[in-house]
Order: C-alpha cells, then structure tokens, then sequence
C-alpha cells in the first residue's frame, strides 16, 4: 500500500471508531422496538456496521474490488462480530469474579486482561473467518495471526481516561485491525489484477 492509503485506511478506521462510540445513544434500543424484535434488544448494531462499511469502502478505493453481495455477507459477519466480542468481553469479566459495572471494572477487577484479550481475540477472529468465506482467502495461519493482533488491540479498552463509552477501545481496535486487514490482502488483491 502506498503512504497516501495507509493514511486513508487508518482514517477510516478512526472516524470508524469514532462514529461507533458517539453515534445517537440507544438508536439500536430504538430499532428493537421500531422492528419489535426481541433479538434486537441484546444485538448492537452500529459499531460492527461501521467498521465493515469502512473496511468494504477501503477494499473498494485501494483494490478497485466491488463485490457488493460479498460485502453485505462480510457486513453481517462484523455486526455478529462485534456482538460476540462485546458479550464475551462482558461475561468474561462476570465469570472471573466482576462486577460488570462500568469503568470501575476497568482497571481493578482480575480478570479484565483477560476479557479484553478475549473479546479482541472473538471479535477478529469472526472478522476473519468473514474475510475467509467472501472476500479474499486467508490462511489459518493468517487468521489466528491477525486475531492475536484483534486481542492486544482489545487491551486498549483498559487505558484510563476514556469512561465508559470505550472510546479508545473503538478507534485502537478499529484502526488497527482495518490497517492490518488491508495489508494482508494486498498480495492477494494485487495477484488477482489483471495485467
């Protein structure tokens, strides 16, 4: 990738991570009931949304690739993603003697290392195995590479100062897991194009 993409793909990740933290509050509360859906009520939808419109934008700008089926499979992917992340996180914290509440869980309970590492892990993981099944072809090697990178990006939800929105979580993860994504894929990307 040439400077001018890095520049682009970190972008993306951080408004991406950004707009996944401060979009309006309770919209999925919202959508629940607008659907009535009782799933929905336990589903976040946004910030795995956001993160794949900015990857699929990203695959689109840089490799010149428009799958748009593809890419509205890999979008489901994320948004599952980001939900088994966020409930492993959470029950994680929970089942290792957590009180789950807020950002005093943060920074003092014993197991929060381990969510956060867990949770990063889960939710790039099925990112991954998304990316496998309808965009390009990953190794196992490759997607247990970038889904131990997703678990120490998932440690940034323990950097102090952020509060309970988790901002710093959203754009570290979020930027960097969509940096390494798409240096991954410029190999096969760049093997495909014609000549």
């Amino acid at each position: 990738m040439t400077l001018n993409n890095k520049i682009l793909v970190i972008v993306a990740g951080l408004v991406s991570g950004y707009l996944s933290v401060n979009f309006p509050r309770n919209f999925d509360t919202h959508l629940a009931a607008f659907f009535y859906f009782p799933l929905l009520e336990w589903l976040f939808v946004f910030p795995g949304l956001l993160f794949a419109i900015a990857g699929c934008l990203c695959f689109n700008l840089i490799y010149k690739q428009i799958h748009w089926p593809k890419y509205l499979a890999w979008t489901a992917v994320s948004i599952l993603a980001y939900n088994a992340a966020y409930w492993a996180t959470f029950w994680l914290v929970l089942a290792l003697g957590g009180s789950g509440g807020g950002e005093r869980y943060m920074y003092v309970e014993p197991g929060a290392y381990a969510a956060f590492f867990v949770g990063g892990f889960v939710g790039a993981f099925l990112v991954m195995l998304g990316l496998r099944w309808f965009i390009f072809k990953l190794s196992f090697r490759q997607i247990v590479s970038l889904s131990l990178w997703g678990g120490a990006l998932g440690l940034s939800g323990l950097l102090p100062g952020q509060g309970e929105s988790f901002l710093y979580l959203f754009l570290i993860w979020q930027a960097g897991m969509l940096f390494l994504i798409m240096q991954t894929a410029e190999p096969y990307f760049i093997a495909e194009a014609p000549i």
